[in-house]
């Protein structure tokens, strides 16, 4: 997912391209997997 908010960032910015709703799209996705890596980074581990 974070190679496609990366994608989805650099084909918003490309000349002749332009596009504000794409790059907010690019963003929240990179946003959203960072936190979410991050909270998992913090989950105690239960062993079954």
């Amino acid at each position: 997912m974070m190679f496609f908010g990366t994608i989805a960032l650099m084909v918003a910015i490309l000349p002749n391209h332009e596009s504000p709703f794409l790059f907010a799209v690019g963003i929240f996705s990179l946003y959203f997997v960072l936190t979410g890596n991050r909270t998992l980074s913090f989950k105690k581990k239960v062993l079954i």
